[in-house]
């Protein structure tokens, strides 16, 4: 159902951005020394990258009619969704929640080696 991958994907990406901010700020905070910003940054990336890897293992186990998702799904779409058996819409949004975590989650760590490799170049440069 593609109103439920949308869904999905606007509260991972709000978490996402929460996260990317205070990432942001620290490393803001560290700029008087760059090469240090740059590994600190992947390091709290790849803390993220962890902790959506643990949320996205953890979801078939949680109850989802409280996650962020049912409210950002339109009524109609939340409707259809209700008409069917309670474990056949939970099994349904457990695997497209986690398919998008572990989608987000290849992302981030993408982005913590980048910014450990751009750490190791610019300290080598020194």
């Amino acid at each position: 159902m593609e109103q439920l991958r949308i869904a999905a994907d606007l509260s991972i990406r709000r978490a996402c951005g929460f996260g990317g901010l205070g990432i942001g700020c620290t490393m803001l905070a560290l700029a008087y020394d760059f090469p240090l910003s740059l590994r600190i940054g992947g390091d709290l990336m790849a803390i993220g990258c962890a902790i959506m890897l643990l949320a996205a293992w953890w979801v078939p186990y949680r109850d989802l009619r409280h996650a962020e998702v049912w409210y950002l799904m339109p009524q109609w779409a939340f409707d259809a969704l209700r008409s069917r058996p309670r474990a056949e819409w939970h099994a349904m949004v457990a695997r497209v929640l986690r398919a998008r975590m572990l989608w987000h989650a290849e992302r981030v760590g993408a982005a913590a080696l980048v910014l450990w490799g751009a750490g190791w170049i610019t300290a080598s440069l020194r």
